[in-house]
């Protein structure tokens, strides 16, 4: 987890989505693909964007960065 997550002003909506997002890719490992390695296919993100929070989610680490 980064340490930039570890702080009072980040909700706790956006480190749920981060740790689901990692559990992901327990469930959907890096694979081999055409163009070298797919972290992301297009199951995983299907399924990440299930989470309650996603767009929320987003738009505050999109302002993070």
């Amino acid at each position: 987890m980064n340490s930039r997550l570890d702080r009072e002003n980040v909700p706790a909506y956006v480190v749920e989505y981060v740790l689901y997002h990692e559990m992901l890719h327990v469930k959907h490992p890096i694979r081999a693909a055409s163009c070298g390695l797919q972290a992301h296919s297009a199951a995983f993100r299907r399924e990440e964007r299930r989470y309650a929070s996603y767009d929320l989610a987003h738009k505050f680490l999109d302002r993070m960065s």
